[in-house]
């Protein structure tokens, strides 16, 4: 039996550090195609017969695809956090069940499935409950470089979309 869940825990690993990869690509990606919006919005702007509700409809048009943007940027990174901590929590248990020999290994522990409420995690009801709980600490500490990712992303964001804006007043100028 100890083999089939060493199969299970390698096997949810592999699959989740892929999930979690994609998913950081996704949000990047997000942002590559905000910044090419707002690259047409510059050249929309060298247009001389720019009139000001045209530059105020151009603005407006921009908060609402930056925050629309946001939206997706902010779901996939969560996304990817999840993920991150399912890959963790599967390598941790992984290296748990190898070090326990066959005998004395308990399958209900590291295999039992309960009816998850969670609404946000699609996966959340087919996981075992261990894997969820470890996923879930492992998920609140150590988030330094994840923050930093976050920030940074938002950060472009920000700036592109205000220097759009800004840009497109100074023209009108």
């Amino acid at each position: 039996m100890k083999e089939y869940i060493v199969t299970y825990y390698e096997n949810t690993s592999i699959y989740y550090a892929q999930y979690h990869n994609h998913k950081e690509i996704s949000a990047w990606a997000g942002l590559v195609l905000h910044l090419l919006f707002c690259q047409l919005n510059f050249q929309i702007s060298f247009n001389k017969d720019i009139l000001l509700i045209g530059t105020f409809t151009s603005s407006i048009f921009t908060l609402i695809v930056a925050f629309l943007v946001f939206l997706y940027i902010k779901n996939q990174l969560l996304m990817k956090d999840i993920a991150g901590a399912h890959t963790a929590a599967s390598k941790i248990l992984l290296s748990e069940v190898i070090q326990t020999s066959e005998e004395i290994i308990d399958v209900n522990k590291y295999m039992k499935i309960e009816d998850s409420a969670d609404t946000q995690s699609q996966a959340s009801h087919v996981l075992p409950m261990i894997l969820l709980k470890k996923s879930e600490i492992i998920n609140s500490r150590g988030r330094g470089f994840q923050d930093k990712t976050k920030w940074m992303i938002y950060s472009l964001l920000i700036f592109s979309t205000f220097s759009t804006i800004g840009y497109k007043i100074l023209i009108l100028l």
